[in-house]
């Protein structure tokens, strides 16, 4: 929790993109800990947003959307104009809300599918780095092990961008449920020459920490025997 609160703060002071990936086996308390977390930085009026990925469901880019969608819905609608203006309306493939807030029509995608695809990741990063200069971000990624390559692109992508943002991305995932097939594997091995990127590993209670967890519980030591 500490380490998450200081993650955040800095992304705040230096307007700079954080990003934490957590993971653990099943049921350690990952989602857990993120949701106090969260609770604790929204609390010091950081906007949080939440996406999470599905097994077998495959959508592309379906966190990010979902985390998009409630930034975009509870934005101001003049400052969605001004980062329409700004960013054009290109995200709006990705978050329908968008062009439907401002009563714009979804524009049609282009002919260039890369250039479609670097429309729609530097309207991710524009739209983050503009609502950052309101109030900071916490958005968290969860179950990362069910995510898709395009979402990873995104990741990627607001990693190696540099836009001045106050933004701490938290992602979540088990570590025993990636192959080394899986897209997030290499995104790791990525991620992990990235300045601002960190990783936690939560690990089960040793006998010490059991121990400790009972004395406090009990209010007093606990007898050797």
């Amino acid at each position: 929790l500490a380490r998450l609160s200081e993650t955040q703060q800095a992304s705040v002071t230096e307007r700079h993109l954080r990003v934490t990936l957590i993971s653990g086996e099943p049921g350690i308390g990952k989602t857990t800990l993120v949701a106090q977390a969260a609770r604790a930085i929204h609390a010091t009026g950081a906007n949080v947003l939440y996406g999470h990925c599905q097994e077998g469901l495959g959508a592309p880019y379906q966190p990010w959307s979902e985390a998009l969608s409630q930034l975009i819905e509870h934005t101001d609608e003049t400052l969605l104009r001004q980062f329409v203006d700004d960013s054009g309306l290109a995200l709006a493939r990705l978050v329908p809300s968008l062009a439907r807030r401002l009563a714009m029509p979804v524009p049609d995608a282009g002919s260039d599918a890369d250039a479609e695809r670097f429309l729609l990741l530097e309207g991710v990063a524009r739209l983050l780095a503009f609502a950052s200069q309101q109030t900071p971000i916490l958005l968290v990624l969860d179950d990362l092990h069910w995510v898709d390559a395009a979402s990873l692109q995104v990741l990627r992508h607001l990693v190696s961008s540099g836009k001045p943002m106050a933004v701490l991305v938290v992602g979540t995932f088990r570590e025993s449920d990636l192959s080394r097939a899986h897209p997030l594997t290499g995104a790791l091995a990525e991620l992990r020459r990235e300045p601002g990127v960190d990783r936690l590993g939560l690990l089960g209670l040793d006998d010490a920490d059991i121990l400790n967890l009972l004395a406090n519980a009990a209010g007093h030591e606990m007898a050797d025997d």
